[in-house]
């Protein structure tokens, strides 16, 4: 599905699914994911100093070991076909500190944003592939794409497409020209490393859904400023990968396998207030 608000449907199934509630009355971890998702500008320039990834036994860990030296730069969309290059930081390595020091990725890598990844023996890159946690944080594309103007920016779409175009890197099809990155995609390669430079295999690193509850809420406040016509506002083919394909539609439905209990049409989950959510942002 190559819309964001399938993108973000699918984040608003997976927190349904595992309980997670953005913000209740007594929830540290809540109060936790708030200060994160208020807070892209205020660490852009150097993300370590978050709370969220400064490496302290109540972050989601922090930089990676010195590592994957003789790797200068990662590539997007990919190190073969590069558009932008993003400079490597000062880790590269297994992540030295924090609750995740000794977590295991088993996925992947798919399409590996570092050379210093072990390949998968399977040739899909589904087979079992136990590494560790790699991270290269650096504030590149933050200073880039996730300052302030460029938040406000977004939130000044005035339609669907416009907004899907600046937070995902240009238009369809033709992302990342002129080396624009988009606050979607920028907001996934502050962490670079394995998985979570690997677009799809990025859910392997615990960031990946701070950083997508983060575009569920810069979402749900654009919906807002214009709710009658933003809410179930659509734009794109049913596939982003094939342009060809049917533009999409509200009755559209979205299948997650084991995670969701669906399937779910677009229309029901396009609001935070619909279909099977109840909840909002502060």
């Amino acid at each position: 599905m190559s819309r964001l608000c399938a993108m973000n449907a699918a984040t608003r199934a997976r927190n349904l699914t595992v309980g997670v509630s953005v913000r209740t009355a007594c929830d540290a971890y809540a109060d936790f994911v708030h200060q994160y998702l208020d807070s892209y500008s205020r660490w852009h320039k150097d993300p370590t100093k978050s709370p969220l990834l400064d490496g302290s036994a109540t972050s989601i860990s922090g930089q990676g070991a010195k590592g994957c030296s003789n790797q200068t730069w990662t590539g997007i969309p990919s190190n073969d076909q590069p558009v932008i290059k993003i400079p490597h930081g000062q880790g590269g390595g297994c992540v030295t500190s924090g609750p995740f020091t000794n977590f295991t990725v088993n996925l992947g890598p798919l399409v590996p944003a570092s050379k210093c990844v072990r390949p998968n023996p399977d040739p899909s890159g589904l087979g079992y592939n136990p590494r560790c946690l790699m991270r290269d944080i650096n504030g590149f594309t933050g200073e880039g794409w996730l300052k302030d103007d460029d938040v406000v920016s977004l939130l000044q779409s005035d339609d669907y497409q416009t907004f899907w175009e600046v937070l995902q890197g240009g238009p369809m099809g033709n992302s990342f020209a002129n080396g624009f990155m988009g606050v979607h995609t920028a907001g996934h390669f502050i962490i670079g490393g394995d998985p979570a430079g690997d677009f799809t295999a990025s859910p392997g690193d615990p960031y990946f859904f701070f950083h997508h509850s983060s575009i569920d809420r810069l979402y749900w406040t654009w919906q807002n400023l214009k709710p009658s016509e933003r809410t179930t506002a659509l734009y794109g083919p049913t596939f982003i990968g094939t342009p060809t394909s049917p533009n999409a539609t509200l009755n559209d439905t979205l299948s997650m396998g084991a995670a969701y209990p669906g399937p779910i049409t677009i229309e029901d989950a396009s609001s935070t207030m619909g279909g099977p959510f109840c909840y909002i942002y502060i």
